[in-house]
């Protein structure tokens, strides 16, 4: 169980700085990643989240 809300926790962050329009590289680095892969595990969005920020875009 604890294991389960770190990785949460984590998720969240990777999120929250994304949003934040922190570069992903900087991201990785954060949460200690060696490998984009691990990190872009942390960042799947939702298909709601990405149609309300392609709507603000204006795409």
């Amino acid at each position: 169980m604890k294991n389960r809300f770190i990785n949460t926790l984590r998720h969240t962050a990777a999120i929250s700085y994304l949003k934040s329009r922190i570069n992903i590289g900087n991201i990785l680095r954060m949460l200690g990643h060696t490998s984009l892969s691990t990190t872009q595990k942390y960042l799947q969005l939702t298909d709601e989240e990405v149609a309300r920020d392609l709507s603000r875009a204006n795409w």
